[in-house]
């Protein structure tokens, strides 16, 4: 190989190594998100609109988050298939991680839910 052939090879990890960085950052950033919805909710009690603000506000935070984790799933399978166009399953590389990660995300979005819904429930109904 060349240098500029290993300087570009270097370059490629780099960015597959950013990218799965990444995924971690974003599954972090959403259930840090949905923690300070749940800290709002266990610390005051939200009417029926702010509660529906709430929910939407969670799904928006799971559903991007979940995509965002698969749109670097698919990066980092085409960085893999430039260092190696030969790699029979590129995508699935990693991908337990990715399930670990969506799972973690819509997990943390469910209990944020079930807490936003059903707790102060006998003060106020919606």
């Amino acid at each position: 190989m060349s240098d500029t052939e290993n300087i570009s090879r270097a370059s490629q990890v780099g960015e597959l190594r950013l990218a799965k960085q990444q995924q971690w950052l974003i599954a972090i950033a959403a259930a840090t998100l949905l923690a300070a919805i749940f800290w709002i909710e266990w610390n005051t009690k939200l009417d029926c609109v702010e509660k529906t603000a709430a929910t939407v506000f969670i799904a928006l935070i799971a559903a991007s988050g979940v995509s965002l984790l698969f749109k670097l799933q698919d990066y980092m399978k085409r960085a893999r298939l430039a260092l190696n166009p030969r790699d029979p399953t590129p995508w699935l590389r990693g991908a337990d991680v990715l399930c670990l990660l969506t799972g973690v995300t819509l997990l943390a979005a469910i209990v944020v839910l079930y807490f936003l819904w059903t707790t102060h429930a006998a003060s106020k109904s919606c």
